[in-house]
């Protein structure tokens, strides 16, 4: 008996309610949650495979108990014994849960910002909070991840826009392919030819995270992250404007201008922005991951909010 199977037999009690996502179950128990990946295999690679899957847990683990040490509490290893998980050493485990604190998830950025329910100052605090971890995990995942902080920044980032190729492909009730193609393709021209990016080094890149606005949580006035390691290992590192970038699309499409600028403003007290040109970029790749994400999730309004954004920003960036 596999430890997914163990929970269904109800081995921690019953719980009070479970959600099924794709890759991912999270079994509800008063005030604690368990969260258990499937054992299938995705894009970015194998959770049936023991080394991979244990890999996964652990860094899926650190980042975000770095950015939420008060929701993710424990990453529990266990081996099963007569039908029933017993915790050992991660060294020693044949299978691992995730162990979270209940939050109300209804209370992310999308829903605050659809909502009007959120306001700039509450952004301010979320960037300032959100960069200053950054740099926390940056520091930490250097050196586990030196290929990456050693790599091209331009080859990087065109590969996370081809990928974003097939991601959009998963849209293709409404989003025709033909038009997919041309966007990617003018983006990753765009890449090419632009100076800042060209030339940007790679001393200076930092940890990506997952932080579109279903992964932003402010609750009692406090920010919180959920899911912010990005599943594929190339999607781990960026210019840290581009998280930035996330942010304050989101707050564009979902808000308004002002609250969009403050996102950008907080950054002025951390570093410099780079070019518009250079922006514009990094918000289209933004938008592009949102646009048939909300498709996906039957959001289609939504969607069509973030497919304007798009395509007025390519035609802002066509004209520069």
């Amino acid at each position: 008996m596999d430890l997914i199977n163990c929970l269904e037999n109800n081995c921690f009690g019953v719980p009070d309610s479970k959600i099924d996502t794709l890759l991912s179950t999270l079994y509800f128990f008063n005030e604690k949650v368990i969260k258990i990946y499937k054992h299938k295999k995705a894009f970015y690679g194998d959770l049936s495979d023991s080394d991979f899957r244990r890999d996964f847990y652990i860094e899926d683990f650190t980042w975000n108990n770095t950015l939420s040490p008060d929701l993710y509490l424990r990453l529990v290893g266990v081996v099963i014994e007569n039908n029933i998980p017993v915790e050992v050493s991660h060294g020693s485990a044949t299978d691992f849960y995730i162990e979270m604190k209940k939050i109300d998830s209804s209370k992310n950025i999308t829903n605050l910002l659809d909502k009007n329910k959120i306001t700039s100052e509450d952004l301010e605090s979320i960037t300032s909070y959100m960069i200053k971890k950054i740099r926390v995990l940056t520091s930490e995942k250097k050196e586990k991840m030196k290929d990456l902080f050693l790599g091209n920044w331009k080859a990087i980032l065109t590969q996370d826009v081809e990928d974003l190729r097939g991601w959009m492909y998963m849209a293709d009730t409404y989003i025709f392919k033909g038009d997919v193609d041309e966007i990617i393709d003018f983006l990753k021209t765009s890449i090419n030819n632009d100076e800042y990016i060209s030339s940007f080094k790679s001393i200076d890149l930092a940890v990506s995270i997952d932080n579109q606005g279903d992964n932003i949580l402010m609750i009692d006035n406090k920010p919180l992250f959920i899911d912010i390691m990005p599943p594929k290992y190339n999607w781990r590192v960026c210019d840290e404007f581009f998280n930035i970038s996330r942010i304050a699309v989101d707050a564009y499409v979902l808000g308004d201008e002002k609250k969009y600028e403050s996102v950008y403003e907080v950054f002025n007290n951390f570093g410099i922005e780079p070019p518009e040109r250079t922006r514009i970029i990094y918000e289209i790749r933004s938008a592009l991951i949102l646009w048939p994400y909300r498709h996906i999730l039957g959001q289609n309004e939504m969607a069509e909010k973030y497919k304007k954004f798009t395509l007025d920003k390519i035609n802002i960036l066509k004209s520069l």
